[in-house]
């Protein structure tokens, strides 16, 4: 951990001297505003309880307004959550707009007009009276920033796994760590807060498959909160087999062997299964990464820690500043790229991430939420990560010597290797004798004849100019270079 300190504190440093962030507009779609969710408490816990709100421009809603059921009931208070969305239907709300809202009990106790803008996060309705200016009696109001809203046990909302474990793949048996599990209180309002207080349902890893496991918290109210994240039970692996492999299998010189239907490998399974694994996929492509920032930050970039050691700096390929002030941006990091962190003006703003963790779909961003470090963390809307894309359950072979000739293979899955034999050959060589001749030439000219056929192997070996086909132009040119010519 300390190495990753100084080396985090070296990749700033090295950062903030030499990079620079340019802006680039793009026409990205601009991330939907967030609901305009706020909370009363009511102080003289009303019997019933309605609220409606008015806004230049619209209709405003009739009275007595939307009966809204109370989310906490305490001695002191009753607490009720709104949704402007839902108070008037129909009506897109923005993230800058100011709203009128009024909060009465159906009859002749009203509250006095409160104007609710994105950085209030509700209001306490008060016993003081007051008369209004039309001559009614009201209450008055106080409003609420989160600062006002207390962490106390009954505004608890709900429970939030914020990091799953590091372990999330087990074997038949293994015992369940849930080391790097962090949950975190949700509370009416926004506020939240982390807790250890938390208890692990029972694992059961002695079946395999998918399986849920149940987080739960207990306030001091005596109410329990619950939520979940999933981990995977695979039956231990003793060995790996090459099950059946296609007739003619070989590979030109200076290629790769392909994988195909007929080459068929399993794993061995403690339990005396055989389960079918295929090539371990290599990250080609880079690694996008599409983040909405609602802090406004200008400057945003990235450090990636690359699998071979070195570190790349990277600034966004796109960036846009959102109609709703969000600094929107797209990332593409490196195929060999693991862990990563971002940056603002050369600050550290993230804890480091896996980034292969954070590859989403076309309308999945990331945005930031403060932990409780006072770092910021990646949180997804849609995530699409597959873990056996990226986590060793695959097979690697070990690479072809560039020459013609028989070579021996080595299949490694985990700890376990296999070995099978492959015929490595030059292009024209159609019979496979490792050798250039006229036997080949007669070969090629006798399928282009249709005296012979040539399976899909020899089809590519007799492919010389590569144009897809085999005809008598391939013929030609094999003929010259055995004469030497080309």
């Amino acid at each position: 951990m300390k190495i990753m300190k100084k080396v985090i504190s070296m990749a700033l440093t090295v950062m903030m001297v030499a990079t620079t962030l340019t802006l680039i507009p793009t026409n990205v779609s601009a991330a939907l505003p967030p609901e305009r969710t706020h909370i009363i408490m009511d102080t003289n816990k009303w019997d019933s309880f309605y609220c409606y709100t008015w806004l230049e421009g619209i209709p405003a809603n009739e009275w007595p307004g939307k009966k809204l059921e109370p989310v906490v009931v305490t001695d002191e208070f009753n607490l009720y959550e709104i949704n402007l969305n839902e108070l008037i239907p129909n009506y897109v709300f923005d993230a800058f707009s100011d709203y009128n809202v009024i909060a009465n009990n159906g009859y002749d106790k009203q509250s006095v007009d409160v104007v609710l803008s994105m950085y209030d996060k509700g209001f306490t309705i008060t016993d003081e009276m007051i008369t209004q200016e039309d001559g009614r009696n009201g209450y008055t109001i106080e409003m609420l920033t989160y600062e006002d809203i207390p962490n106390s046990p009954e505004l608890i909302k709900g429970l939030k796994i914020m990091d799953t474990p590091e372990k999330t793949t087990y074997y038949l048996g293994e015992e369940f760590d849930p080391f790097g599990l962090e949950v975190m209180l949700t509370y009416y309002g926004g506020n939240t807060r982390y807790t250890n207080d938390y208890t692990v349902a029972p694992v059961d890893t002695g079946k395999t498959g998918n399986q849920q496991v149940q987080v739960s918290y207990t306030a001091e109210t005596g109410k329990t909160f619950t939520t979940s994240f999933w981990i995977t039970v695979l039956p231990r692996p003793t060995g790996v087999e090459v099950a059946s492999m296609p007739e003619h299998y070989g590979c030109i010189v200076g290629g790769t062997l392909s994988e195909t239907d007929d080459f068929v490998v399993n794993a061995l399974c403690e339990d005396g299964t055989k389960k079918r694994i295929f090539k371990l996929e290599k990250i080609e492509e880079p690694i996008t990464l599409r983040v909405v920032d609602p802090m406004g930050w200008k400057n945003l970039s990235a450090v990636a820690f690359n699998e071979d050691g070195s570190i790349s700096f990277l600034q966004p390929v796109q960036s846009e500043l959102t109609e709703y002030g969000y600094m929107y941006y797209v990332f593409e990091f490196p195929a060999t790229a693991e862990t990563a962190f971002l940056t603002n003006d050369g600050e550290m703003r993230t804890t480091v991430f896996y980034v292969r963790q954070f590859a989403y779909t076309d309308e999945g961003v990331e945005f930031y939420k403060q932990n409780r470090d006072g770092e910021y963390c990646l949180r997804t809307w849609f995530e699409r990560y597959d873990p056996s894309r990226y986590e060793p359950n695959g097979y690697t072979l070990s690479p072809l010597e560039e020459h013609a000739g028989r070579q021996t293979v080595t299949l490694t899955y985990r700890d376990f290797t296999t070995t099978f034999e492959v015929d490595v050959c030059d292009k024209g060589d159609v019979n496979r004798d490792f050798t250039l001749n006229v036997v080949d030439v007669t070969a090629i000219q006798n399928a282009v004849a249709e005296l012979s056929e040539l399976d899909s192997f020899q089809q590519q070996l007799a492919d010389l100019n590569g144009d897809g086909n085999y005809d008598v132009t391939d013929a030609t040119m094999l003929q010259m270079m055995i004469a030497g010519i080309i």
